[in-house]
């Protein structure tokens, strides 16, 4: 086989394994914004949750104050009782007591009422809280492996350019020139196997002559479909 078919070769592998690893070291901010999502999702629950919970509170407070106001003025209604002069003056202020005592009566149901609520909304933002604490958890073990998985690649993917450069300078710039035109035209297969006159590069038949000269690997030659450098290797070597 002539030595720069063979170099190739070797370099087609290495920089399809470059391509390999380096989409994988692309993807990793994306697999983050991935892990954001699902982690800005459980706090945004628990935010939502827990604005639920602080409002029921104001609204307690809101109420508790007027049920305290209430109760105040039935007590100073009270204290006038004395001062009334007649029978239809003491008889409209006990009315006047009874209504704001049924106001107070209301406002202290809307009370227990919003306190059952509010055991509900508590529960809720706990199991949200809990939720968000085992996302934080897995957030951190998922970014520490994806961080350690991108260092090992980024080491390997160092050493995977250092090879191919290093072959690369073993063959002549043209030949070398010709195979990184068809890399970067050829969505990164430059150099194929031609298998029972078919090139493997596109798929397509390859002349019987001139499949015939590229079983001699004695030259480069391109597949005329698709311009790739063809090489052959006797099938029943894979066997």
């Amino acid at each position: 086989m002539l030595e720069e078919i063979g170099l190739l070769k070797e370099i087609q592998s290495l920089d399809s394994e470059v391509i390999r690893i380096k989409l994988l070291i692309e993807k990793t901010p994306k697999t983050v914004s991935e892990y954001d999502k699902a982690l800005n999702a459980a706090k945004s629950d628990v935010a939502l949750k827990r604005a639920v919970v602080d409002k029921a509170i104001k609204q307690r407070k809101d109420l508790e104050l007027l049920a305290e106001e209430k109760n105040e003025r039935i007590i100073k209604m009270k204290g006038r009782i004395n001062d009334l002069k007649s029978n239809k003056e003491y008889k409209t202020h006990l009315k006047e007591i009874e209504q704001v005592e049924r106001e107070k009566r209301h406002v202290e149901d809307d009370i227990l009422n919003l306190m059952e609520q509010m055991e509900t909304y508590d529960k809720a933002l706990k199991k949200s809280e809990l939720a968000l604490t085992k996302e934080e958890s897995h957030y951190n073990e998922k970014l520490s492996y994806l961080n350690k998985e991108k260092a090992i690649s980024e080491k390997e993917l160092e050493g995977l350019i250092a090879k191919r450069n290093k072959l690369s300078k073993e063959i002549s710039k043209e030949i070398y020139d010709k195979y990184i035109k068809l890399l970067s035209k050829k969505h990164g297969i430059a150099v194929v196997r031609a298998v029972s006159e078919i090139c493997c590069g596109c798929n397509m038949s390859i002349p019987p002559q001139l499949f015939v000269e590229v079983m001699k690997n004695d030259r480069i030659l391109t597949c005329p479909q698709c311009g790739r450098i063809l090489w052959y290797e006797n099938e029943n070597n894979n066997k």
